[in-house]
């Protein structure tokens, strides 16, 4: 049986990250049906998201509002630690310790999804590291999360 694929626009991602019925459809048809989102979905997402979040009480910023899209590493790092933001990237690099000393941020959390992750399995992985902050660990700074499929590390200050 060949899969099926299937475009998602900003509209439905939007509704994916804050809805249960989309994010539970998605889950469901993900054995069968392949998701894709062209860039532009995912850029009109990160324009509305947080101002709902704003709207619901949560306090989020994206690269954009920041202004620093395409910004190195050590930029995006610094920028989060100077406003106490948690770092939450997919990029694995922030993994590195020396590099990035979790204690000098108020923490970073990296997804790690593997190449071409389904939006289901990241929106899994979010939800895994809010429900993590909400009841296990709570919001301690100065750490790093690595959040992976079934589990998270947790890494705190120097080596």
């Amino acid at each position: 049986m060949s899969r099926q694929a299937l475009v998602l626009d900003a509209n439905i991602l939007v509704r994916a990250v804050l809805g249960h019925r989309v994010f539970k459809l998605l889950n469901q048809y993900s054995g069968t049906t392949a998701f894709f989102a062209p860039d532009e979905a995912f850029a009109d997402a990160e324009k509305y998201l947080p101002p709902i979040f704003a709207a619901r009480g949560l306090d989020a910023d994206t690269v954009a509002d920041e202004k620093i899209c395409g910004a190195a590493d050590d930029e995006l790092f610094a920028t989060c630690a100077a406003e106490k933001r948690i770092l939450v990237t997919l990029d694995t690099d922030f993994c590195d310790i020396l590099r990035f000393p979790p204690e000098r941020s108020a923490g970073i959390a990296v997804i790690r999804a593997g190449q071409n992750p389904t939006l289901p399995l990241l929106e899994d992985l979010i939800e895994m590291l809010l429900r993590y902050f909400a009841t296990d660990g709570g919001l301690t700074e100065e750490r790093l999360w690595v959040v992976e499929p079934g589990r998270i590390r947790i890494r705190s200050g120097a080596p």
